[in-house]
């Protein structure tokens, strides 16, 4: 009777939590293309290639994970069985054979209620370890006297997913909401990679704020229930640049002006439509045109579509000029991307 007591009395103060902090903005910085130096090839310009969409977005930086050490009862210690069997109710994103390992050693052994405390926070850290950090596990008031204890999971999830008005609906966006819906447990780690592909996407920059279930809500929900507002940040995003440089060669005009520019939604939501042009301050020197059109593929799985093409011509000048060399370079591309691995830590 005192073993179920002490569980029974510290069962909702055991649970083990991690939150999910998705509000700490940080920008990309925009790096400018190299210049074309050095050369009169007119295939060399295209060095000068149109800049990565990633480039004229911000990126959040996720918070650290938070862990907390389970509180054991005073006298836990004390109080002794011999653990016959140990039951997990609630958790569906392992198999027990995933998990036995946690407490095999101790089946048919005495242990502590302490013991039994320390199992539980093993199994909270492998939830937390494998991005499952809105799940808590807990010890339910019970009586163990026979040997077979109980765990208990409750599975964070999220049932409603609210959309801030300023979000532009799309096929894409339409994909990562039931993406997020299906997670059961959710994984923020599937979670962060979803909201960086989100970012990728051109003139959006999305946050993640996670609360409960409100009373409005059209969902019904079950312990564990939380809901994400995808809320958009409001950040200048440049979607054109111009600069002018001393870089180029003697050859190819030293003094070169290079103009980028991006337009969103040409056609489909969430396109991009990349144009860059380098001309040398003697446009008969140099002169350099890219394209590249580029839409989700695949809804929100972070594939691409994209396809371009390049145009240069060159007349080099001074000491060569003599020689009436002239360079033609054209060049057309179709690609398909998909980032393998997409999280802030390792991209």
């Amino acid at each position: 009777m005192r073993m179920r007591q002490i569980i029974g009395r510290i069962a909702t103060g055991a649970v083990l939590m991690c939150g999910l902090g998705l509000s700490m903005p940080t920008s990309a910085q925009t790096v400018p293309p190299p210049a074309v130096t050095g050369t009169a090839d007119p295939a060399r310009i295209n060095r000068s290639v149109i800049p990565d969409s990633r480039e004229w977005q911000t990126l959040e930086q996720a918070a650290p994970q938070q862990q907390v050490i389970p509180m054991v009862p005073d006298g836990a210690e004390d109080i002794r069985f011999v653990l016959r069997s140990l039951s997990i109710d609630g958790m569906t994103a392992y198999d027990v054979s995933e998990v036995r390992r946690l407490y095999a050693d101790y089946l048919g052994q005495e242990i502590s209620v302490a013991t039994l405390f320390a199992i539980m926070g093993q199994l909270q850290e492998k939830y937390l370890q494998d991005g499952y950090t809105l799940t808590r596990v807990y010890i339910p008031n019970q009586n163990i006297e026979d040997g077979n204890a109980r765990l208990t999971v409750v599975e964070g999830y999220v049932a409603h997913v609210e959309l801030s008005p300023d979000i532009r609906r799309a096929a894409v966006i339409d994909d990562a909401q039931a993406r997020i819906l299906a997670m059961r447990p959710l994984n923020t780690i599937v979670l962060e990679r979803l909201l960086l592909v989100l970012n990728d996407l051109p003139g959006l920059n999305v946050s993640a704020i996670i609360g409960t279930i409100k009373a409005g809500d059209p969902v019904d929900a079950t312990p564990g229930a939380v809901r994400i507002l995808l809320q958009k940040n409001h950040r200048h995003i440049p979607f054109a640049r111009v600069t002018f440089d001393n870089a180029g060669s003697k050859f190819s005009g030293p003094y070169q002006i290079n103009a980028n520019a991006m337009i969103p939604h040409v056609g489909i939501s969430y396109s991009a439509l990349d144009l860059t042009t380098i001309a040398a301050t003697s446009l008969q020197e140099q002169r350099y045109g890219a394209w590249r059109y580029a839409i989700p593929l695949f809804g929100a799985s972070g594939a691409k579509l994209s396809w371009g093409g390049t145009m240069a011509r060159t007349e080099p000048g001074g000491s060569l000029d003599i020689l009436d060399v002239k360079g033609r370079s054209e060049s057309a591309s179709v690609r398909v991307s998909y980032p393998v691995i997409k999280q802030r830590a390792r991209t």
